[in-house]
């Protein structure tokens, strides 16, 4: 059985984001309210970071995935590989 780390990193990228979204959704609504949204911003914050190390984990898989095989990526995700100019 093989694991597919894109599509696990995929997944979780979208939650994160949907995460973000809300977060950020509640902070407005606290703010609107006169409510303290401090400890909600550094709830944030903390999102964020993680965030940020999915979609570097999405970045790494992709260059190991490359260096592995450059021909094993279907075209979905070609978008996501960087393409080296062709030689002449």
């Amino acid at each position: 059985m093989t694991v597919d780390y894109l599509a696990i990193a995929e997944h979780r990228l979208e939650k994160s984001r949907r995460v973000l979204e809300r977060q950020r959704e509640l902070i407005a609504t606290r703010r609107a309210a006169g409510q303290p949204t401090t400890h909600s911003e550094k709830v944030l914050a903390t999102f964020e970071r993680s965030h940020a190390a999915f979609e570097r984990s999405l970045q790494w898989i992709v260059k190991v995935q490359e260096t592995i095989d450059p021909w094993a990526a279907d075209e979905r995700d070609r978008s996501r590989i960087p393409q080296r100019p062709l030689l002449e």
